[in-house]
C-alpha cells in the first residue's frame, strides 16, 4: 500500500509470493506480496544515505536475512545487525522431507554470527532484545541503551542453546516413533 520496494533472498520470494510457507503446511497463509528485488549474502540495499548489507542466515525460514549496516554516533562508528529470528519456532528439525537442511542451516547461521561483531543488536521481534526496555533507558536520557557490543554473542548463544535442546528433544520423539 506504501509503494514501498520489497527486498527479500532468493529462498524466501516463492513464499512471500505465493502467500503460503511451503515447508510449514501447519503455518496460516498469508496475502501474497510481489518481491522487487532479489538480494543475496553480501547485496546492498541502499535507503537515503542509509546503506544495508544482507547476510543469509537461514533456518527460522529457508531465506531468512539479517541485515547490517555501520552508523556514527556523535562522530564514534557503531556497527548494528538487525538479527533474523534465531528461533526454531515450531520448525521440525528431524526427518522433514520439506525442509530436511533446517537444522544444519541453523548451525551454519550460529557460526556466521559468532564471527560477526555488533556495537548494537536488533531482532525482528522486540522482546528478543529488551526493546522496551531499551526505550524506556533512552526516553531517561541514557543515550548507550542500544550499545551492547557483547549482546550479539549473548543472543547466539541463548538461540544455539535453545535449538540444540529442540533438535535433542525432536531426536529423542522421533526414535521413538
Amino acid at each position: 500500500l506504501s509503494g514501498a520496494k520489497l527486498v527479500a533472498s532468493a529462498a524466501d520470494k516463492p513464499d512471500l509470493e505465493s502467500g503460503r510457507v511451503s515447508y510449514r503446511p501447519d503455518m496460516p497463509p498469508a496475502p501474497p506480496v510481489r518481491v522487487d528485488r532479489v538480494v543475496g549474502e553480501g547485496g546492498r540495499v541502499r535507503i537515503g544515505d542509509t546503506e544495508l548489507t544482507a547476510h543469509m542466515t537461514p533456518g527460522h525460514t529457508r531465506g531468512c536475512t539479517s541485515w547490517s549496516l555501520r552508523t556514527l554516533e556523535n562522530g564514534r562508528p557503531l556497527d548494528v545487525l538487525f538479527a533474523c529470528s534465531l528461533t526454531v519456532a515450531g520448525q521440525p528439525l528431524v526427518g522433514d522431507k520439506l525442509y530436511p537442511g533446517a537444522a544444519a542451516d541453523f548451525r551454519k547461521t550460529f557460526a556466521k554470527l559468532r564471527k560477526m561483531k555488533a556495537d548494537i543488536f536488533l531482532n525482528f521481534h522486540p522482546g528478543f532484545f529488551d526493546l522496551e526496555e531499551k526505550r524506556q533507558r533512552l526516553a531517561r536520557g541514557d543515550m548507550a541503551a542500544f550499545i551492547d557490543p557483547g549482546e550479539l554473542q549473548r543472543q547466539v548463544a541463548w538461540a544455539e542453546k535453545a535449538f540444540e535442546a529442540e533438535l535433542a528433544r525432536q531426536q529423542a520423539e522421533a526414535g521413538k516413533k
